[in-house]
């Protein structure tokens, strides 16, 4: 007779990383998550650049070390200041395109989606 097979489940944990435009880091994963954050020396040399890899190695406590190679980065990101301007313009540009995908001429039929910067964004006239 055959073994019933048995078949695993495999969990994916969700981590958040949220990044303050002072440089301020903030992390939210449920409490079976282990997270360090570690702060990369900058170098402006290839031979900095080594050894502030040499640096990281160092102090990066063991159970990270398995996890800290190319093949299990999960994601990559930049810091970019985020304005209140830049936010609207954002939101204009998506409802331009949505106003295309739905009418096929936004400027003939503008995008009810406009009318939120009205009064101004965060109580401020932009």
């Amino acid at each position: 007779m055959n073994a019933p097979r048995q078949t695993s489940i495999k969990t994916v944990e969700t981590v958040l990383v949220e990044l303050y435009s002072d440089g301020f880091v903030r992390s939210y994963a449920s409490k079976n998550v282990n997270i360090i954050i570690i702060n990369r020396p900058h170098a402006a040399t290839l031979e900095g650049g080594m050894l502030a890899e040499q640096l990281i190695d160092d102090i990066l406590p063991f159970n990270f070390k398995a996890v800290y190679f190319p093949g299990m980065i999960r994601a990559t990101g930049q810091l970019k200041r985020v304005t209140p301007t830049s936010i609207k313009r954002r939101l204009e540009r998506i409802d331009l395109l949505h106003s295309l995908n739905f009418s096929g001429d936004a400027w003939r039929k503008p995008h009810l989606g406009r009318a939120r910067f009205s009064a101004g964004f965060w109580g401020q006239n932009l």
